[in-house]
């Protein structure tokens, strides 16, 4: 398997989360919760990710 070093450090980050919880999953969401307050702007949606697919798309159709 292909080593992916932004994947690793995901994981280490995530690791790290979940060690300052003590592994509680409730605080774990907690958390995560507080970083989409922190920088919104980085949070992106699903309806978002489809909406840039389709105009992606539409430019890739119409030649632009």
């Amino acid at each position: 398997m292909m080593r992916d070093p932004i994947v690793e450090e995901i994981r280490a980050i995530r690791r790290t989360l979940w060690d300052e919880c003590g592994g509680d999953f409730e605080k774990y969401l907690t958390r995560l919760g507080e970083h989409v307050w922190v920088e919104p702007s980085r949070v992106t949606t699903l309806a978002q990710r489809r909406k840039q697919r389709q105009v992606a798309s539409s430019a890739e159709s119409s030649g632009d």
